[in-house]
């Protein structure tokens, strides 16, 4: 098996987000074209690490409905510890 070329992206943590993401009741989940712009968008980005603020400014490339992106943005979808800066 292949390493997911997601696992570069944030720190490693890109899979995570997204795995959680697709587990969340969703009128739309992002596919395989949303997933790649957003990978491309976190390394235009130079993210190295996943925060609440970067998550939330990227929900759009993800997610085609507002109403999606309100619903996640709420949610504590990765733990406090893979945030940039936690210890």
């Amino acid at each position: 098996m292949r390493p997911s070329p997601l696992g570069r992206v944030s720190g490693g943590r890109g899979d995570d987000f997204l795995r959680a993401l697709r587990k969340q009741d969703l009128c739309k989940l992002p596919g395989i074209v949303e997933t790649l712009d957003w990978a491309k968008t976190q390394l235009a980005l130079q993210c190295d690490a996943l925060d609440e603020e970067t998550i939330k400014g990227t929900l759009g490339v993800l997610l085609k409905y507002q109403d999606d992106a309100q619903k996640v943005a709420g949610r504590q979808l990765i733990p406090p510890s893979y945030w940039r800066g936690a210890s």
